[in-house]
């Protein structure tokens, strides 16, 4: 934790975690996107990291319709994912603000995360919210490890990252 403070010293949003650190998701909640990868790396995290996911969850074809509902109910995730629907634009700020670090996991498709800049990380970026990234072609646009965000390749690195 201190090296999020030490990097972004600057930001008030963050000058203390308090007991609790909550880890926020803010866009479209479906795997193809890399919100079960986030919920994967969950289970390994102390039990005062909390995960929000702020988003509208979309059903994908060939994928089992209770994955989000199975992952809440495992005992090492229960309690600590809160899920809330989809809030209109003027609200995002408000959710953001909520979180302590924010998360732009990536999808699994090549071309996806290749080419794909997620809006959602533009918004993280205004509110001056710590951002965990994927390490994916289609991040390195925007994103710059250590600098204005820290890039995870696999689950354990994201740990090492938060």
């Amino acid at each position: 934790m201190q090296v999020f403070c030490r990097v972004f010293q600057s930001l008030p949003q963050i000058s203390s975690f308090g007991e609790k650190i909550v880890l926020g998701y803010i866009g479209t909640i479906d795997q193809y996107r890399g919100v079960n990868v986030i919920l994967d790396a969950m289970r390994l995290l102390p039990k005062n990291y909390i995960l929000r996911l702020v988003g509208r969850v979309r059903q994908e074809r060939g994928v089992d319709p209770n994955w989000l509902t199975n992952y809440m109910d495992e005992p090492l995730l229960a309690g600590r994912v809160e899920l809330i629907n989809a809030v209109p634009i003027q609200k995002v700020a408000e959710e953001i603000d909520r979180c302590d670090l924010l998360l732009q996991p990536a999808s699994h498709d090549m071309i996806d995360s290749r080419y794909a800049s997620p809006l959602k990380s533009y918004d993280y970026m205004m509110r001056g919210k710590p951002i965990i990234a994927a390490d994916v072609p289609g991040h390195h646009e925007l994103f710059r490890n250590g600098e204005n965000a820290f890039l995870y390749r696999v689950i354990p690195v994201i740990l090492q990252t938060v």
